[in-house]
């Protein structure tokens, strides 16, 4: 249908042109004329369901195009209540949760939905360890020398917000999957702190005893 309609835009073009030569020639273009060049060269015009179904067709994907990529904007108050105690504005708020669904995605992008979970716990109980004492805003977790190396190479700027992303650092945030996991590596455990468990590619640590 689409190969039709470009068809008969093509031949209305040059039926404009035939017009424009003929009575610049002094050649009188009439509904005569007009249809014999028509019938001479096959015109298919479309018919009015399928000019409608193009229109309904146009209209869905200019939709699809202005929409716009899930972001953390829309928050319950109950959730930004719970950490507004920590100094947090909501505007740094929602900064920060963006930043850890990043830094999880940059981290642990190949792993299982419960391997992201884990990421994103390392930071929330970084927050609340008396180890961290100096990481009160999840910012502070992430930015810390030596840490999330995908924040030291800048990896998390290559990441894109999107809605799966955004349920987990949500759903965390309320209740999290692991209250111990504090550190993290690849292919096997730290030998200085306690071992948790492992989750696809990576080895979770806990607190370090004092």
């Amino acid at each position: 249908m689409i190969k039709r309609l470009t068809q008969s835009l093509v031949v209305i073009m040059f039926l404009l042109v035939i017009f424009d030569v003929t009575t610049s020639n002094g050649v009188e273009a009439t509904d005569e004329n007009v249809s014999a060049i028509a019938g001479a060269i096959d015109i298919s015009w479309p018919t009015e369901e399928e000019l409608t179904l193009v229109d309904t067709n146009t209209m869905i994907v200019g939709e699809a195009i202005e929409e716009e990529e899930p972001e953390l904007t829309e928050l319950d108050s109950e959730l930004f209540l719970q950490y507004q105690k920590m100094g947090y504005t909501e505007e740094e708020f929602l900064d920060d949760l963006e930043l850890l669904a990043c830094i999880t995605l940059a981290e642990a992008g190949n792993q299982s939905e419960y391997g992201k979970r884990l990421v994103i716990d390392t930071v929330l109980n970084r927050i609340d360890s008396p180890c961290w004492r100096d990481d009160d805003t999840i910012r502070d977790v992430i930015t810390h020398p030596g840490q999330y190396a995908t924040y030291s190479n800048q990896a998390y700027t290559y990441q894109e917000m999107n809605e799966d992303i955004a349920r987990l650092v949500k759903e965390e945030l309320f209740n999290r999957s692991r209250c111990d996991v504090i550190y993290f590596r690849t292919d096997y455990y730290f030998d200085w702190c306690p071992h948790v468990l492992q989750e696809g590619d990576h080895y979770f640590g806990a607190d370090i005893p004092r």
